[in-house]
């Protein structure tokens, strides 16, 4: 298992609609992210900063992490979050 991390920042404006938007992740993005052997995906904010932790458990995080981004539906999502 490999764990990730990562920091990004939300702007002030924008924190409280990204946090009503992640009380309900949609189903099929979070049936992609099993799919592409992630796990344990958390996301905590202080202020501004959202830090993001998840457990990879897959054999090629290049392909999976691809897997995750050419999903149409996640792509959707992201537009949303982003």
């Amino acid at each position: 298992m490999k764990r990730i991390a990562q920091v990004i920042g939300v702007k002030p404006k924008d924190i409280a609609e990204y946090e009503r938007i992640h009380e309900e992740v949609w189903p099929t993005v979070l049936a992609t992210l099993k799919k592409a052997n992630v796990q344990n995906f958390s996301i905590y904010r202080y202020e501004h900063l959202l830090f993001l932790y998840m457990e990879y458990t897959g054999e090629n995080y290049e392909a999976d992490m691809a897997l995750i981004a050419a999903d149409p539906e996640t792509q959707r999502w992201w537009k949303i979050t982003g």
